[in-house]
This record gives C-alpha cells, structure tokens and sequence, in this order.
C-alpha cells in the first residue's frame, strides 16, 4: 500500500475502469464522500466502506477525480443546505428509533443523515488527504 498512500498519489489507485481513493477515513465520513461526489458527476457509480471511496463509471480517470476532488473541497458544495437535504432524502430508509414513523419527514431526514453521514469529518478528509 505505500506507494499508493505516497504524498505524490495522495491514496488514488487507478485499475482499469476503477479508481480506488484510500482515505481510511471511516463508513460515516466515505459514505458522505461517496453522496459529495455523485452530486458533482454525474454517471459516476461510488460506492464507499470503511477504508475506501470506489468510483467507477465512463469518464473515470485520476484527472477528473482530481477535478471533483477540487470541486467537493470548495465550501459552498458544504454550506449548500438544499443539496444536503436532497442528499439525506435520497439515504436508505433505516429504522433508528421506534418513534421514527411518528416524526415529521424533515425531522427524520436529518437523523438519518446525522447517523449516516459526518459532514465535518468529510471536510477534514479533503482539506487534509492521508
């Protein structure tokens, strides 16, 4: 894994029509990657784990990451409330809590987006890669 994790790749790992972005970062803080990504290219297959953000799709190439990583690094995709709701609207429907049904739609939007996604610690990730 060294080379991949060197300063100069920054955890990028290009195979055939995949890219692997190493961040060792957690599920919570890849998954809001993942949903980041998607939202600035579109056709763009991600799927994220603990260890690793996996994008695949047509025009997959370490230059294009390279310009949604710059894309995703910008505050203003982070500040945008209403691509955030569209984002905790679009999450798998998880049952959290036994009061779930009862709550208003915003109200659980925002709990599931607060326990399936970190969007400080995503933040980090890009202003500080591994």
């Amino acid at each position: 894994m060294q080379p991949v994790l060197d300063s100069e790749r920054g955890g990028i790992d290009m195979q055939g029509d995949e890219i692997r972005w190493w961040t060792f970062a957690g599920g919570r803080i890849n998954a809001t990657l993942r949903y980041a990504l998607e939202a600035v290219r579109d056709g763009w297959q991600v799927v994220s784990d603990n260890f690793l953000v996996r994008i695949r799709g047509e025009d997959v190439s370490e230059h294009r990451l390279a310009e949604a990583r710059r894309q995703i690094a910008d505050s203003k995709l982070w500040d945008d409330s209403h691509l955030w709701a569209n984002i905790a609207g679009s999450l798998p429907n998880y049952r959290l809590s036994k009061f779930q049904p009862l709550m208003p739609p915003w109200v659980e939007r925002e709990m599931l987006a607060m326990y399936l996604l970190d969007i400080s610690g995503a933040r980090r990730t890009i202003a500080n890669p591994p």
